[in-house]
């Protein structure tokens, strides 16, 4: 457990936890630039993969993730895009994760945001 006086210290000290050399983190292309720098700073390899309109598109990930990929940082509200993953997206992400042997980092930073009434991520309130 990590305490931290906010949630950058936080997801830093994570990435830091999770470095070793070499580790690569895949990113979205369109991302919230601390994410970059947190990794950047931790050691990390950055991979960035592509959107599929607005949300992260499996086979780009699939596809940009290699032997060294370790970590998978999902952002949802996304920021700057402020999209929003539905259920099948989360799912869909967690077995890819889970099949290649993946850390996932979930960003949920502004997870009180309401979307058009609707809570931004799925069970929200």
């Amino acid at each position: 457990m990590f305490v931290t006086p906010g949630s950058c210290q936080g997801l830093q000290a994570l990435l830091l936890s999770l470095a070793e050399p070499g580790t690569e983190i895949l990113l979205p292309d369109l991302h919230w630039p601390i994410h970059v720098q947190q990794s950047l700073l931790a050691g990390l390899r950055p991979v960035f993969y592509s959107l599929d309109d607005i949300l992260p598109d499996l086979e780009s990930i699939a596809e940009r993730s290699g032997p060294n990929s370790r970590i998978l940082l999902v952002n949802s509200p996304a920021n700057p895009t402020g999209a929003v993953l539905d259920a099948d997206r989360i799912e869909g992400l967690l077995t890819l994760a889970r099949d290649r042997g993946w850390h996932v980092i979930s960003d949920e930073a502004i997870r009180a945001l309401r979307v058009r009434g609707r809570p931004s991520v799925p069970g929200g309130k």
